[in-house]
């Protein structure tokens, strides 16, 4: 693990042949406690759980450090769940316990905005990591549902965007959401290239092929279309960091930014620069 203040660039070696040219830039997803501000610091998109330090510190104001804020549900541990309006809620995720919310009622957003993007904002964050955003799938059942939960997730987007034009954000997945975004979407994230992990099995398992190629595809068309930085989170147990730089490696021979970690997020994994 790197230590604070010091860090060590390694880079990858070898190239894929027909591959595409490597980002210069590198993701670090950390959901720990004791954050490690020093070594995130020489990530470009560091993002980290608000909820694990009061704030980011006055020597690393000057970055943009990406505060994670999942903006399609949310937990009844999160501090501010209490205030919640029931009629806010749409249902509940059965693999998390967590409640969806009803991203088309505009009293929602608004709640959203005051009550989490502010007092982060506040904090000293200058961007955030946008996660859950398909959580609504779960609940809306028909075409029209999901259009407009949708909509109000765009709708949500745009106005933390208003709000805050120097931030900068990242998306999990939410592809479908750019055709209706205007904020600066730095990047786009998504889990599990090469290899995922299986809560339910407790197991590290390969991506199958297909499902590795639509992700390329989403990528590149993201890429393309809107010219965002791509990321893909993989899973590698801890003690085997040989194989963890190995699927860095073929990660970011597509041209994807690699970030690979332990399924909690809690270490310091590797990329581009370890």
């Amino acid at each position: 693990m790197i230590r604070y203040g010091l860090a060590l660039f390694l880079a990858l070696s070898g190239t894929i042949v027909g591959a595409l040219p490597l980002s210069d830039r590198a993701a670090a997803f950390y959901y720990g406690p004791h954050i490690p501000w020093q070594a995130l610091s020489v990530y470009d998109f560091p993002v980290v759980e608000p909820d694990q330090a009061a704030g980011v510190p006055d020597d690393f104001r000057t970055q943009r450090f990406y505060a994670y804020v999942s903006l399609g549900e949310v937990l009844a541990s999160r501090p501010y769940f209490k205030n919640l309006k029931p009629e806010w809620l749409l249902g509940k995720n059965p693999d998390w316990g967590s409640h969806i919310f009803d991203l088309s009622s505009p009293a929602l957003h608004d709640f959203l905005v005051e009550q989490v993007i502010a007092p982060l904002w506040q904090q000293g964050y200058r961007g955030f990591f946008f996660d859950t955003l398909d959580s609504y799938q779960l609940v809306a059942r028909t075409p029209e549902q999901r259009r407009q939960q949708r909509q109000g997730l765009a709708a949500l987007i745009n106005k933390i965007a208003q709000r805050y034009p120097r931030a900068g954000f990242i998306f999990n997945r939410g592809f479908e959401l750019m055709p209706l975004v205007d904020a600066p979407v730095d990047a786009i994230a998504a889990e599990s290239l090469y290899q995922r992990w299986e809560a339910g099995k407790q197991r590290y398992v390969p991506v199958p092929r297909e499902d590795r190629q639509w992700l390329l595809d989403q990528f590149a068309t993201m890429r393309d279309t809107y010219q965002v930085e791509t990321i893909a989170i993989d899973y590698a147990p801890p003690n085997e960091r040989q194989q963890a730089r190995e699927i860095a490696g073929q990660i970011a021979g597509h041209g994807v930014i690699p970030w690979v970690t332990n399924p909690e997020l809690d270490m310091l994994g590797l990329g581009v620069r370890e």
